[in-house]
């Protein structure tokens, strides 16, 4: 990409293990307090598990209601999906203000709340923070964003979860996996409650015969 280093701060994706992280937002907005609200399956209506891994949720209005965060290209895994035109893996780091987020009732405030990667295509929209090509290729989060509600599983117990996307695919390495063709999510368990997840477009789809170990742990 032409001047990149020019328009954007790289930052090195160092995965689950970075402690402290510098936070700093581009286009930081004043933190609103929101009301928490209960997971989406006690209001919305079961969802097909496969059309729900198909598209979880809206990526470019997800980022156009955050305004911004940490960027950098990088982090990609060779496990994970790469489209067939040229282009590049962004990380997006620490998405909302002051890493606030939430399990259950409770407010946390955390600098390593959510991570994402995408797939940015060479061209027009290369060099800006909201891309309407871009795909969404990786995602882990340790609690509940307060404008991802498609995702607010964190905390709930696995009752809550079959009753909004049916019995899982497989469960392996104490997670629970729902998988789709070449997506898949993976819900890090205790005892029956969610305590994190990933949602991965995946370059072959994702079995439990697979030897990736390192998809089952967020640490």
């Amino acid at each position: 990409m032409k001047n990149l280093s020019a328009t954007i701060v790289l930052f090195v994706f160092i995965g689950c293990k970075q402690k402290n992280p510098k936070t700093v937002f581009e286009n930081q907005t004043d933190s609103v307090e929101r009301e928490i609200s209960i997971s989406p399956t006690t209001t919305s209506k079961p969802l097909n598990s496969d059309s729900f891994l198909f598209k979880p949720f809206d990526l470019y209005e997800f980022k156009k209601v955050k305004k911004g965060a940490n960027s950098g290209a990088g982090g990609q895994k060779d496990y994970y999906f790469k489209p067939s035109y040229k282009g590049i893996y962004y990380h997006f780091f620490i998405f909302g203000s002051n890493g606030r987020c939430y399990i259950e009732k409770d407010t946390l405030f955390r600098e390593d709340g959510l991570n994402i990667i995408t797939y940015k295509p060479l061209g027009k929209y290369q060099n800006d923070y909201l891309d309407p090509d871009e795909e969404l290729i990786y995602l882990e989060a340790h609690c509940n964003d307060f404008d991802l509600h498609e995702l607010a599983f964190i905390g709930l117990d696995t009752i809550e979860i079959k009753k909004r996307l049916g019995n899982f695919t497989f469960k392996k390495e104490n997670c629970a996996v729902y998988s789709y063709k070449k997506k898949a999510l993976i819900l890090g368990l205790l005892h029956s409650k969610i305590k994190w997840l990933k949602y991965i477009y995946m370059s072959e789809p994702l079995t439990p015969e697979k030897s990736l170990k390192e998809i089952y742990i967020l640490k």
